[in-house]
């Protein structure tokens, strides 16, 4: 069952409920538009080349998005295999009409069922390891810290977990990171590369614009009732692409309200 409200749409099924929200007919054309300029000024950008294949792809113009997945996927970039996946998604696919009501794009789905039939095994799983949820504002700054490192120029985290890192020194590191997370509406169509961490669980997010960073901790898809069991290099693909998708509701969160939850400056300057 579908039920379209004035900008999203709710799709029920007897499992799961997702909510979508609604892009307007010509904000594709938009985002295409632009990425063909960026694309003008600097024709290796290969993450705006993947963003610019996402835009004709949702279009339905499959030969040009096939053209530019073609273009990253012999690439040696992070963004190849990606590329190289949608290609076989695409095969034998043609042109098809453009979406007249505009695009779809998740925003948050919950398993109905699931997670009531799977409760009693999941608490005596935690009780087992011992595992305990940490409130989020607490453990998301030394989460960072620990990600992070020092190899940075410092870095600021928003109120839903998006983190800015400066990877040069800033003379003013707030209004940098406020200046980096306002490009967020316009990396909505592109693409995203998920790190898998070996100090601590979870997966970092960047997205296109490469200062912007999301932490995923395991937890919080479980709590969807998604799955992070990996198996196989599919199964690897599906939860990288699963936190991919739900980090973009933070990120959407922080955009609108930029309310800062933590500033970590960077190491000082030399005096010269």
């Amino acid at each position: 069952m579908k039920l379209r409200l004035r900008n999203h749409q709710i799709e029920l099924s007897v499992w799961r409920l997702t909510l979508y929200r609604i892009g307007p007919p010509d904000e594709l054309q938009q985002a295409i538009a632009d990425n063909r300029r960026s694309l003008e000024e600097d024709p290796k950008d290969i993450s705006t080349r993947y963003a610019l294949g996402n835009c004709l792809r949702m279009e339905g113009r499959i030969a040009e998005a096939r053209r530019e997945y073609e273009q990253v996927a012999s690439s040696d970039s992070a963004w190849a295999p990606y590329a190289a996946e949608m290609l076989k998604t695409l095969e034998g696919q043609e042109d098809r009409p453009p979406p007249r009501t505009g695009s779809l794009h998740y925003v948050w789905s919950k398993n109905l069922w699931a997670s009531k039939l799977l409760w009693p095994g999941r608490l005596i799983k935690r009780f087992v390891l011992k595992r305990q949820k940490t409130p989020w504002t607490i453990s998301i700054i030394d989460t960072w810290r620990a990600v992070l490192g020092r190899e940075h120029y410092g870095w600021v985290v928003f109120q839903h977990g998006t983190c800015i890192v400066a990877e040069e020194p800033q003379d003013d590191l707030v209004a940098y990171a406020k200046e980096v997370l306002a490009q967020w509406p316009l990396t909505v169509y592109g693409g995203f590369v998920v790190h898998s961490l070996a100090n601590c669980p979870g997966w970092v997010v960047q997205a296109y614009v490469s200062q912007m960073r999301n932490y995923v901790h395991p937890n919080e898809l479980l709590d969807l009732g998604i799955s992070v069991r990996v198996t196989d290099e599919r199964s690897l693909r599906q939860v990288h692409a699963d936190a991919g998708v739900f980090v973009r509701q933070k990120r959407e969160a922080d955009g609108k309200a930029a309310h800062i939850l933590h500033v970590e400056p960077g190491p000082p300057r030399s005096m010269s």
